[in-house]
Order: C-alpha cells, then structure tokens, then sequence
C-alpha cells in the first residue's frame, strides 16, 4: 500500500490523535501533545517538538546563587553567569517523542529560545547530552552534571538579543543531532545543554521556561530525509556554516566552512543563483563532508557573502544556493562635534573625547577594546534601553 505524510500547518497540538483515510494515496496525520510530526517517505520529514514538562527545562549553578531549579516561575531558564561570583550557570531543556530512525541523514536542526526580560549581550556553549534516552532534570542529574557527558558536537554563540518575548534562533544544531543518530540509532528523546562558563559574573540573561509559561517553553526543530535502498537522487545537504554575524574588528582572515551530510565536491559564488556546472571556485578542502577555504585581507565595516552549491559522488548537485554570510565589526567614529549616537555597533581601540553626549542606542554595543580610551563625564554618557556599553580587558572609561 502506498504511504503518503504531507504538511499540516498551523494545526491544534492536542492530545494522542491518528487518523487515517484509507484511499489513493493513503493520508496519515500524526499529532503528539506538543509535539507535531510532517513528513512525507523519501523526502524530507518535519520534527517539531516543546518542552511539555516542568522538569523539563532547568538550570544549575553549582557553587553560587541562583543554585537549581526546574520549578521558576519568575526568572525562566537562567544562561550566563547570574551569580556575583564562581562557576558560571548551566542549562538544559528536554524534548520527547521525536520517532527519528535509525539511519536518518539530519539536514536541518535548531531551538527557539524565548527571551525573558533583556539581559547582557553573552557568548555561550551549547551541545546535545551523549545519550540515546535522556531522562528529565532533578536535583541530583542536573544540566551541570551532564555536561560532562556531552557531544563531540560544541557549538559557541552570540544570541542576538531582541526585545523580550522575542523568539531567539540558535545557530545550527544540525551536526549535533546527526551525531546522536549516527552514534545511538533512533532516537525519541534528546536533551540540549547551555554552558557559561566563559561568562563574567553578573552577566546574563534568561529564556523563558515551561513554569513560568507553558506556551513559550523552548521548541525543537528538526528535519531529515530517509532514502531507499540501493537508490541515490538526493544532493548533499549543507548545514553547519561559518563564519556568521560579527567578526572583531581587525579581523583580517577567517576560514569559509560548512559541512555536508555526504561526500561531496562543493563550490561558490559571490553572485547569488549561480548554477553548480558553472560556478568558478572550489573549496580549497573538500571532497569529503568537511569543507573549507581561508579569506584573507578582511577589511573593518565590510560585509561578505558566499553562495555555495555541492555535489556528491553520484552526480546529484544542489539546485539551490546556502549562504554563508557574516561582516567585520566597524571601528567607532564618533563626530567632531554635536552628540555622538552609537546607531549600530563598534569598537573602539583609540583614545576619543566625545564634544558632549555619547547616546548608546537600543540594540547597539559600544565595545570599548583593549587599549581604548573613552574620555568623558558620565553624566554624559546616555545608555538606552537594549544598548549596551562592554568595556574589555585592557579598556576604561574616564
């Protein structure tokens, strides 16, 4: 009998419901509480999962203030390091009922965070708990104690603060997830940490959590193809590329990389649309499923964007492009005279006495950087709501 899943957008997430039409083609919708399956055999098969339980989600600082609790209501999901001193916080977030098999090639995988209140604008680690059925949190198995047991996979991120109860997009978890399948077989349950461990005291911020509300609790997505046996028609996916967002400013290198689910020869194009067959670079590593070449002469305040297509052994190339995109951080520049609005941000690395007020603006970051100097009276400094000012090591403000 011919079995065909197709997409059901935009429907109620009840209870345990199965329905089937037994007629040509054969219709089947899943629906899971919370938890929504798409799919359709030999294509790609949707995944999208939220945290259903209180035990669920959690965090834990394991020598200092806020210490654990899978049970706020008011704070949400703590990341960064809150307390005023010690070892940083560490976070977790749990999705069950997933149904991937064994053998599935991931080729799209990310969690959609909510942000509670406004926070500092951190850098933290994330990665997937190495085990094929993680269990829920409690005192004594806290995120802190699994991230000890963690995935190969790591992935470091800058969340681009929004305003709160905006929904946060983490970089690609795709490589994370593969990893679980590949080293576990199928797999119904997984568990994501969020370590701060680089992460000044007192800097942080917060998601919102299944207690304090059930319907912005974390979401899972996730998507993966299954292929017939002995059948090949599939080009690579691309997932896993870097750079992305800002580069420091004085970056003059980087490495342009991105992974494929199988071996495979990939070039790329500055110009967006360009067929595979004619596009005029090629990887400098590739032939595999890592690929990378190194960029050099970066310029400050520049953006670069690279669109990438691949082929695998079998002759099946992408019809499409993936975009690694990412820009250098600008040097600051203030006026000569009049106020100085900081609009977008920069860094500054020089000595600079602004003519009168320096305005930080909502979303922008004056990031004052080692040997930089800002020269001035803080009653002149202005700091609005969602701008921030991050003096570094070897920076002051006087």
């Amino acid at each position: 009998m011919d079995k065909r899943f197709y997409q059901i957008p935009k429907l109620p997430l009840k209870k345990a419901l199965l329905f089937a039409v037994a007629a040509s083609p054969l219709l089947a919708f899943f629906l899971w509480d919370r938890m929504i399956s798409l799919a359709q055999p030999s294509g790609e098969i949707i995944r999208e999962a939220q945290v259903a339980a209180s035990s669920d989600d959690a965090y834990h600082d394991p020598d200092s203030w806020p210490e654990y609790s899978h049970t706020d209501s008011d704070f949400g999901v703590f990341a960064g390091n809150p307390g005023s001193s010690g070892e940083a916080t560490f976070g977790g977030w749990r999705w069950t009922g997933l149904g991937i098999p064994a053998g599935a090639l991931i080729s799209k995988a990310y969690v959609e965070f909510n942000q509670q209140e406004w926070g500092y604008l951190i850098s933290t680690s994330l990665a997937f708990e190495d085990t094929a059925s993680p269990s829920s949190f409690s005192p004594n198995s806290t995120p802190f104690h699994r991230w000890g047991d963690k995935t190969n996979f790591v992935i470091n991120w800058t969340w681009p603060k929004q305003i709160p109860d905006s929904w946060i997009q983490t970089p690609s978890l795709t490589a994370g997830i593969q990893e679980l399948v590949d080293k576990h077989g199928s797999i119904e349950e997984v568990v994501l940490l969020e370590s701060g461990a680089t992460v000044e005291p007192e800097q942080y911020h917060s998601w919102t959590s299944y207690d304090l509300n059930p319907s912005l609790a974390a979401k899972l997505h996730i998507t993966y193809t299954t292929s017939a046996p002995g059948s090949d028609t599939t080009p690579p996916n691309r997932y896993d590329g870097e750079p992305l967002g800002l580069l420091p400013s004085g970056t003059t290198q980087a490495d342009v990389s991105l992974t494929t689910s199988k071996d495979a020869i990939c070039k790329y194009d500055t110009i967006p649309g360009t067929s595979y067959a004619v596009m005029p670079n090629v990887f400098a590593n590739t032939n595999a499923t890592k690929h990378s070449f190194t960029l050099s002469n970066l310029g400050n305040g520049l953006s670069y964007n690279f669109y990438v297509r691949c082929q695998d052994n079998a002759g099946n190339s992408n019809p499409d492009d993936y975009v690694i995109s990412f820009q250098t951080l600008p040097e600051c520049s203030p006026p000569n005279t009049g106020d100085w609005e900081v609009t977008q941000s920069c860094i500054l690395n020089t000595t600079v006495t602004p003519p009168t007020h320096v305005i930080v603006k909502d979303s922008a970051n004056l990031i004052i950087q080692k040997v930089g100097v800002l020269n001035i009276n803080l009653s002149n400094l202005i700091i609005e709501k969602g701008g921030e000012v991050i003096v570094e090591e070897g920076g002051s403000i006087f």
